[in-house]
């Protein structure tokens, strides 16, 4: 797995400040992944593997309305997104790449830890 660690995360502290909350033991597990616009990153039922940071691009997370309308729930610019899917076993919504975009993710176990016990990260 290729290493954010130099000089990739002392630039993206400086670009998103949050990141520099993530605890060294949950960024050294971080995945990043890149998406197309239109991407698909997660359906609704699906089981919460990862925890996202969204760093350039766009996300939405939609679901479908009784009338069979898209309603979009939550659109992210920017840091953590799809938060109360941290307290579920399945995602209660899609989430897409609306723009091309560039995220972290983080499995979604060692990121709830890292909740529980980190007072800062929290």
């Amino acid at each position: 797995k290729p290493s954010l660690e130099v000089p990739g995360w002392p630039a993206l502290i400086a670009a998103e400040p949050v990141v520099a909350l993530v605890p060294s033991g949950l960024r050294d597990l971080a995945q990043p992944l890149g998406a197309a616009a239109g991407a698909t990153l997660f359906h609704a039922g699906d089981l919460v593997r990862f925890a996202f940071l969204l760093l350039a691009g766009e996300a939405q997370l939609t679901r479908m309305s009784l009338q069979g309308a898209v309603v979009v729930v939550q659109r992210s610019r920017g840091g953590f997104f799809a938060e109360a899917s941290l307290d579920t076993r399945r995602h209660h919504c899609d989430a897409v790449a609306t723009q091309a975009s560039r995220l972290l993710r983080f499995p979604v176990s060692v990121f709830r830890q890292a909740l529980a016990h980190d007072a800062a990260f929290r």
